[in-house]
């Protein structure tokens, strides 16, 4: 843990409400049931945009929208995280903050229980 806030910043505690925090939101999987919905304009207008793994948006625009606000993932689906996007790591062992940290700062952990992308571009200060 100490290393892991050597390379992000430890989660800052909120105490007061802040009501524009999240007024809607949009959870967009990525199972391809949006196909053909033409749901993009309605995903994209929500002030929170959730999206899960390898999720791919491009291309597919017009049915899931382009915008993300926060991408949740595992080190097994880890994926590059566009500026201003927070990353949400899921982790369900010790490894998955190890390899956080490695994947921003050193790249040294190549294997969780597989092969793990080894490097992540992600802004470190949205890392939750």
């Amino acid at each position: 843990m100490v290393k892991m806030f050597q390379v992000i910043s430890p989660p800052a505690v909120e105490t007061r409400m802040v009501p524009t925090r999240c007024r809607t939101c949009a959870v967009v999987g990525n199972s391809g049931n949006l196909r053909g919905s033409g749901h993009g304009k309605l995903i994209n207008s929500h002030s929170f945009i959730i999206r899960m793994n390898k999720a791919v948006t491009r291309g597919f625009e017009k049915d899931v929208g382009n915008r993300t606000t926060h991408h949740f993932l595992y080190p097994e689906s880890a994926v590059d995280v566009d500026h201003g996007v927070s990353l949400v790591l899921l982790p369900f062992k010790l490894r998955d903050l190890e390899w956080l940290t490695s994947a921003l700062s050193t790249g040294h952990i190549k294997i969780t229980y597989m092969r793990v992308k080894d490097r992540v571009k992600a802004d470190k200060d949205k890392v939750n």
